[in-house]
């Protein structure tokens, strides 16, 4: 569509003759790994596939196709509920999209009001999430569909919808906020505790790996420090008390607050923006007490 799946088209220097040769399909061979050098003959050129190849399958056998056709003779092709838009949106054709939300009366001309006839439906695309992605070259952490990919979205549920609705489709919102917690204990490496927190706190307010069950942080769900509390903790076991969360907005300029939720929209998910970690002495006696790492206070 002149954006995703575009033609790269190198520029032309004098002198520099070059022949760009590249291959699409090869069945379930074709699906191949995130992150592969592609191979160049000219040193000059590189080319990086940053996600996985998907959808390479082998020819259908004819009973499979019998069976494929007559199931989807069955299935409902309107957008009817809401989970249907979200079902649609993920299942469009040449694009990646990981997550879809709908929400009824969502309109983005009226943000505070519940529109009637209205769907907003906010999509996050598919992007690396394999091991240490927090710390690679090609790390996002704030996910946002392009153009390209909110067009093909928005023909595939504009052909589905009810003739009495508005679609609305969108990139979600992203609201920073800034963690500091107080721990108690004397852990032998605190360069590395600390970073191993830092990651897995990042990790749990993930907008695609986040959340209770791994799937992503639900959109809207308000943050808690106590619910930010109890992940540390069941890291750091019984090495360490995590004895406090606090939480606020980054850049609000508000005191960290420890009972208050931050609550988020609907449309709305939260990326980590800073962590600080406060370390203390236990304050049983029982507790292991000897000479303190570097940095530990």
């Amino acid at each position: 569509d002149g954006l995703t799946g575009r033609l790269p088209v190198p520029s032309r220097l004098p002198g520099v003759p070059l022949t760009l040769t590249y291959r699409a399909g090869g069945s379930e061979a074709g699906n191949v790994g995130a992150n592969l050098a592609w191979e160049c003959d000219n040193p000059a050129a590189s080319a990086v596939n940053p996600v996985a190849g998907t959808g390479g399958r082998e020819s259908e056998a004819a009973d499979a196709a019998r069976d494929r056709v007559g199931a989807e003779l069955q299935e409902c092709r309107p957008a009817v509920t809401l989970g249907d838009y979200e079902t649609l949106a993920i299942a469009t054709p040449g694009v990646g999209v990981r997550r879809a939300k709908a929400a009824a009366g969502q309109h983005p001309a009226f943000p505070c009001l519940t529109v009637p006839g209205a769907v907003g439906v906010t999509i996050v695309p598919d992007v690396p999430r394999g091991e240490g992605w927090l710390h690679g070259p090609r790390s996002v952490d704030r996910p946002q569909p392009d153009p390209g990919m909110l067009a093909a979205v928005r023909i595939q549920l504009d052909s589905a919808r009810l003739l009495t609705a508005e679609v609305y489709v969108s990139g979600p919102s992203y609201r920073p906020i800034e963690v500091e917690v107080a721990l108690a204990g004397s852990p032998l490496d605190v360069a590395g505790t600390n970073a191993r927190l830092h990651d897995r706190l990042a990790s749990f307010l993930d907008p695609l790996v986040g959340g209770q069950d791994g799937t992503g942080w639900p959109f809207g769900h308000p943050v808690r420090p106590s619910e930010l509390a109890h992940v540390l903790q069941e890291l750091v076991g019984t090495d360490a008390t995590v004895e406090r969360a606090l939480v606020r907005v980054a850049g609000s300029g508000s005191e960290f607050g420890e009972c208050a939720d931050i609550p988020l929209g609907r449309a709305e998910l939260v990326v980590l923006h800073s962590l600080r970690l406060l370390w203390s002495l236990p304050v049983d006696p029982k507790v292991r007490i000897g000479t303190l790492p570097n940095g530990l206070r």
